[in-house]
């Protein structure tokens, strides 16, 4: 085997070993990150990731999600927003927020004659705008004090 890919192995074996008995050395904080859809499927999944990159975690849904023992495992705060992203993802405060994950969706296989589409477009397509316009006017106005 490469020597790389045998130092690399041996850090995983070591971390796992570490994260088995709870003693897992989290890297530095890097900041603050929002995932919508965060507490399960693949946002689950970024949520974890991040968590032991170093980040704490909000993520918003319209159900809770056990997140806290991880947040605990990799020393790093959990928040849950509940939001319904169909309607209120408006009222998100992103002053705090150093990174947007915008995880959340819905797919019923509504038809043009169905009332559902209005939700999957709600949380697909005006929440990723949204909440990402408003993440970008926030990261802005911040830069422009600072300067």
């Amino acid at each position: 085997m490469h020597y790389r890919k045998l130092k690399e192995k041996q850090e995983y074996d070591d971390n796992l070993e570490k994260l088995k008995k709870g003693r897992w050395d989290a890297r530095e904080n890097m900041g603050k990150a929002l995932v919508t859809g965060g507490g399960s499927g693949i946002g689950r999944e970024i949520s974890v990731r991040l968590l032991r990159a170093g980040y704490e975690i909000v993520y918003v849904g319209r159900k809770e999600r056990g997140l806290k023992y991880e947040g605990e495992m990799y020393g790093r705060k959990v928040t849950f927003l509940k939001k319904d992203l169909k309607r209120e993802w408006d009222g998100v405060d992103f002053r705090d927020i150093d990174l947007l994950v915008c995880n959340a969706g819905v797919g019923g296989g509504a038809t043009l004659l169905d009332t559902e589409w209005e939700d999957e477009i709600g949380v697909n397509l005006r929440s990723v705008v949204g909440m990402t316009k408003r993440f970008l006017e926030c990261k802005n106005s911040e830069e422009d004090r600072s300067a």
